[in-house]
């Protein structure tokens, strides 16, 4: 192709594909890093804040422990997914 009567170089397949995979791959990281980043705020603040919550409002331990059967979900997921994944 000639451009005022210069030439110019069409890029390879290679350099057209590279720069927007690179660009969505960042995206990409950026994503996961904001979700993993909101989901340990959350799970942070119940793990300790809300026990401390409850504590100072009177709440018995007895009902703070059984608070914590909430989080039997989460662990039993890890501990399939770990269970699963050393199976084979």
């Amino acid at each position: 192709m000639t451009v005022h009567g210069t030439k110019q170089r069409t890029p390879s397949f290679s350099e057209q594909s590279a720069a927007p995979s690179t660009q969505s791959l960042q995206a990409k990281l950026a994503v996961i890093a904001c979700l993993y980043i909101a989901f340990g705020m959350a799970s942070g603040f119940f793990y300790t804040a809300v026990p401390a919550i409850f504590r100072q409002r009177g709440v018995s331990l007895e009902v703070i422990g059984l608070c914590t059967l909430t989080y039997l979900p989460f662990g039993l997921r890890r501990w399939q997914e770990t269970t699963y994944r050393n199976s084979d």
